[in-house]
């Protein structure tokens, strides 16, 4: 959460085109927005970006290797949003409750050959594990 903005960031976890399985694919050290939380969320989404044409082209060539291309004046981004873990959010426990801003989760994100999205989660504080490879999406 972007608090002086108040809007949702996003943090790409699994690139568009990484090949699986992916182990250790990415770590993330997380600072909590709020002191005395005993519990976090981590909600999953997959994001697709389509753009999409207003006008009719301003320009048609090919270029020196002979790729089609394209030029428009206007074009319109469209993006989606899906949850992969809308039921499944609220599964880290912290003990003692947390400090705000203090960097207190390491998460360490992998893919399986099934393509399931598996997390560890370590308490920085603590020195403990609180989720050992909790499958907690399906990635499509």
């Amino acid at each position: 959460l972007d608090t002086k903005r108040n809007l949702f960031a996003y943090e790409t976890i699994i690139p568009e085109g990484t090949q699986f399985p992916a182990v250790n694919a990415k770590r993330l050290i997380v600072a909590l927005p709020y002191s005395g939380q005993k519990r976090a969320n981590l909600s999953i989404f997959e994001i697709a970006e389509a753009r999409i044409s207003d006008s009719k082209p301003d320009r048609i060539y090919y270029d020196e290797n002979d790729n089609l291309m394209i030029d428009r004046s206007s074009d319109s981004v469209i993006i989606r949003k899906v949850a992969l873990n809308p039921n499944h959010q609220d599964f880290i426990r912290i003990d003692p409750p947390s400090i705000k801003g203090e960097n207190r989760l390491e998460i360490l994100f992998s893919v399986d050959e099934s393509r399931m999205l598996r997390v560890n989660v370590f308490d920085l504080r603590t020195n403990q594990m609180l989720v050992n490879n909790k499958i907690i999406a399906r990635l499509s």
